[in-house]
């Protein structure tokens, strides 16, 4: 149930009953549960485009199609994936998007890869931590608040964390005030001890089962995507999600444009329909994630500041993450 991954029942889509006989369609690829129903019937029946979707299970699923296909023209992919597909995407043109200016200046970078735009956001979430507050009171653990609270020695072999380099090393950095994209010296003595250490109390690195792995209390504790666990805390009140103080990564969903789009203002036009207000309102409700231009956010802005988008980092010493992750992740 990894957000890269995550499905939920999209609502049947209707493409019949147009107002307008659609003078071009649009072959978009997404995710199950990372767009309304709702939003794409409405936009067919107001304009003269008409977006036809196929829906795929997971983020992998959707990049092999894509990839195979000579139709696609549009898709919806996770903002980690983007650097490993952007030679397959068109560069976009923000000013030929009204609605750019409404996502928040801090965001609007999401997307960018070798100073080229290559996606826009329309939907964001955060990475945070569940606990099992009955498994916590039983053992006396208090409550967990902050990153640094991982490190507890009671949750030694008792925690799943990301099968991803920057969001471990990240929130490594994050527990000593640094960002998710500090670039650090030479000297990388207190990251490499800083992974070893929380390596000990990782009982399990995955994308994937997190939410099963805390549900069957196998772990006590999962850092993954706010969206996986929206839903699933309702059903388990003993779980609580946790926004750690010190801030953390946000995540995006984005629209990308393939080589294969005739004709570039078309996409243009839906892509600019979706950062409308009230469509990213919709967009909240109606799915796991937040809407990226919808004014009744999820976290206050005090709290927003603190977080930030994992960005692509210079290949050196992105290099330099590899090298590491790839040690810790194959020590005994």
């Amino acid at each position: 149930m990894n957000r890269r991954s995550f499905t939920i029942g999209l609502s049947a889509i209707g493409l019949g009953g147009c107002q307008l006989l659609p003078t071009q369609s649009l072959n978009i690829q997404v995710i199950s549960g990372i767009i309304p129903g709702k939003l794409i019937k409405e936009f067919n029946q107001i304009s003269n485009l008409k977006l036809i979707p196929k829906i795929n299970k997971n983020y992998e699923e959707l990049t092999q199609s894509f990839t195979n296909s000579t139709n696609t023209n549009l898709i919806a992919t996770g903002d980690a994936w983007l650097p490993s597909i952007s030679s397959s995407l068109q560069v976009i043109d923000p000013q030929q998007i009204s609605n750019f200016n409404l996502i928040p200046a801090l965001w609007r970078s999401v997307g960018t890869i070798n100073s080229n735009l290559y996606a826009i956001p329309y939907r964001w979430g955060a990475t945070v931590i569940v606990y099992n507050q009955k498994k916590f009171q039983q053992n006396n653990i208090p409550p967990i608040q902050t990153w640094q609270d991982l490190w507890h020695p009671q949750l030694k072999r008792k925690i799943s964390l990301p099968d991803h380099d920057r969001e471990v090393i990240g929130l490594c950095y994050k527990r000593r005030g640094f960002s998710y994209n500090h670039i650090p010296d030479n000297d990388i003595a207190q990251l490499q001890e800083d992974l070893d250490s929380i390596d000990q109390q990782t009982l399990v690195y995955t994308s994937n089962h997190y939410v099963q792995a805390l549900v069957h209390e196998d772990t006590w504790v999962a850092v993954g995507w706010s969206g996986d666990f929206l839903e699933i805390v309702k059903r388990y009140p003993q779980l609580k999600i946790i926004y750690p103080q010190e801030g953390t990564a946000l995540w995006f969903d984005c629209w990308a444009l393939t080589q294969n789009l005739p004709d570039i203002s078309s996409a243009y036009q839906w892509i600019n329909y979706c950062l409308e207000p009230q469509n990213s309102h919709l967009i909240t409700l109606l799915t796991n994630g937040n809407g990226i231009t919808d004014p009744q956010k999820l976290l206050d802005q005090a709290y927003l500041d603190r977080c930030e988008p994992i960005l692509t980092l210079p290949q050196t010493i992105s290099l330099k993450y590899q090298k590491l992750w790839q040690e810790l992740r194959q020590k005994p």
